[in-house]
């Protein structure tokens, strides 16, 4: 059960445990702070319950055995459940700007179960075994590594696609400067007609 959990939790982008060294989780703009209680305001609940049979459907279509794990994890902790539909919101929305965000999470949570089911083995295996699933393990976390990393750039290059964009609406702005505040008067002080 661990395993699933972890692996919805680094592959939605939370990650769900203290991993390698450059593996650490990183907070996106999307990240929403805690709520005082330690869950999500209420209005977040309602707004992912509202959508959660379009979340559910889209995560099935993907990736069904995370579907699966996730409609346990809903039986078993609704809090954490809903965390995880959260993270579930936050791929999807991010995946239609680009396209390459699904496979790296689908990836993601594909590598970090396997490394969970051999890090439960490693404990029973002799010395010339143990060199070799580590030696696996140190292939799949190089992976993982290089998967965060491209998730990381993307971030970063939304981000600075979204500051050039203000920044252009910004100089727009100052360059029509006296329309805009002309205009914002005008509305401001117009006088309802009576009839």
């Amino acid at each position: 059960m661990r395993g699933w959990i972890l692996a919805m939790g680094l592959a939605l982008s939370t990650p769900a445990f203290a991993g390698p060294p450059g593996l650490e989780g990183d907070h996106s703009e999307m990240h929403r702070p805690p709520h005082p209680d330690g869950g999500p305001p209420i209005q977040v609940v309602q707004e992912l319950l509202d959508r959660e049979e379009e979340l559910l459907s889209f995560l099935e279509t993907q990736d069904p055995k995370l579907h699966q794990r996730l409609m346990r994890l809903k039986r078993v902790d609704q809090r954490a459940y809903m965390g995880q539909l959260m993270r579930v919101e936050r791929v999807m929305e991010r995946s239609k700007s680009d396209p390459d965000v699904l496979a790296r999470h689908l990836r993601m949570a594909q590598i970090e179960a396997s490394l969970d089911e051999k890090a439960d083995v490693y404990g029973t295996l002799s010395g010339k075994e143990r060199r070799s699933l580590r030696a696996e393990m140190e292939m799949l976390t190089v992976e993982l590594f290089e998967l965060r990393q491209a998730e990381r750039r993307a971030t970063l290059q939304s981000l600075e696609e979204r500051m050039e964009r203000l920044r252009g609406e910004i100089d727009e702005r100052e360059s029509d400067r006296e329309n805009i505040v002309d205009a914002y008067l005008d509305q401001l002080l117009q006088t309802p007609v009576d009839l």
